[in-house]
């Protein structure tokens, strides 16, 4: 039997509340294979929708996008370069209810 996780119930003990500004950071290819070894079913998209929900309209999610091309000389293009932040970061990139700053 796969298990799920309830995410809201594991935001709300982390703390996590409405208004609030979360960076998030994490090699997530760790977390996804210990949940698959333990047959327990994990939706990368329903926990940063989770997220989004928990932190409300006036929180704020933030995701690094780092890229070190600028290092060799290699054109940045905020739109198009991907992320060398992991598999998480560009899940993020590619939704359209994200916006990746020219930062």
């Amino acid at each position: 039997m796969i298990q799920k996780i309830d995410y809201k119930k594991l935001l709300s003990r982390l703390g996590v509340k409405k208004g609030d500004m979360i960076y998030v950071a994490s090699n997530i290819l760790p977390l996804i294979l210990n949940f698959k070894k333990y047959k327990i079913n994990f939706k990368v998209d329903a926990l940063i929708n989770d997220l989004q929900n928990h932190v409300g309209n006036n929180g704020t999610l933030i995701f690094p996008t780092y890229n070190w091309g600028f290092c060799n000389k290699k054109t940045f293009n905020y739109l198009k370069t991907p992320s060398k932040c992991g598999a998480l970061s560009n899940i993020v990139l590619k939704r359209s209810d994200f916006k990746r700053t020219k930062h």
